[in-house]
């Protein structure tokens, strides 16, 4: 079975001001419309959420996976996952894991503590998205132990239960940061690589999902969801080249050329 595991990050009221919109965020600042709109899809069409870690029982034989499975995620912490997202699940009795920067929860602009622990006693995963959210690569090996170590020890004090899953920022990796997430007792890792999982022997440490970006319409979604192949080839084979002009530039160059693409796609107009 193929396992599609979808990425969210920023969920935002229609109608606000792009140059509000930090540049690199742009594709992911996702209208609370569509959002709805996908989540009623879901639904409507009798898709079912699981969490992480009932994939994992799933490939060890302890769970059986429903016919129409997706995996909701969130990364960073964003406000508007408890402000939104999570009244849309509970209304439809959806889950979702949401990845946690440590060092932003009761900030402007993030979850409170107090929202994170409300989600995850009634029902939510949570995971680490680090303390700092850092570019890992540029990191020593010392330092990322403390990336994954530190946000792991606070999520778990702050909720009182176990934290298992990791999803690495930026989508900038190496091989060390998957042996040091091991080593700190994460069971999986969700990562920014574009593709349906299969149960293989590494599966767990190198999750694929798709982002869903601001301007993916009804039609691209729902064509994502039934994983249509010509659609989900498009998506991956855009991310694998992505990926091979990531690695010709360094973090800074490949950041500024990003940027640049960015607010142009973006800001010709007014409006996010």
């Amino acid at each position: 079975m193929k396992i599609l595991i979808l990425a969210y990050h920023k969920i935002i009221s229609e109608g606000r001001d792009v140059k509000k919109v930090p540049v690199g965020s742009l594709p992911y600042y996702l209208d609370k419309v569509n959002f709805i709109q996908q989540i009623e899809y879901l639904a409507e069409n009798e898709f079912q959420t699981i969490s992480l870690s009932q994939l994992i029982k799933a490939s060890e034989g302890e769970f059986i996976l429903p016919l129409k499975t997706v995996i909701l995620t969130f990364d960073d912490g964003d406000i508007s996952n408890y402000t939104i997202a999570y009244p849309i699940f509970k209304k439809y009795n959806f889950g979702a894991t949401f990845f946690i920067i440590t060092d932003k929860i009761d900030t402007p602009g993030y979850m409170t503590w107090q929202n994170v622990k409300e989600m995850s006693d009634n029902g939510m995963e949570i995971g680490s998205h680090t303390k700092t959210h850092a570019y890992l690569p540029s990191l020593s090996e010392k330092d990322v132990v403390f990336e994954f170590k530190e946000s792991k020890k606070t999520l778990e004090y702050k909720l009182g239960r176990p934290i298992y899953f990791l999803s690495i920022p930026f989508g900038f990796y190496h091989t060390k940061e998957k042996t040091i997430a091991v080593e700190c007792g994460y069971k999986a890792i969700c990562t920014s690589e574009a593709g349906i999982n299969r149960f293989d022997e590494n599966y767990r440490f190198n999750l694929q999902r798709i982002h869903v970006k601001k301007d993916y319409s009804i039609k691209m979604f729902t064509s994502i969801v039934n994983q249509k192949p010509s659609v989900l080839f498009k998506i991956i084979i855009y991310d694998r080249l992505l990926r091979i002009l990531k690695n010709i530039f360094n973090y800074s160059m490949w950041m500024r050329a990003r940027n640049i693409f960015l607010k142009y796609k973006y800001q010709r107009g007014n409006r996010v």
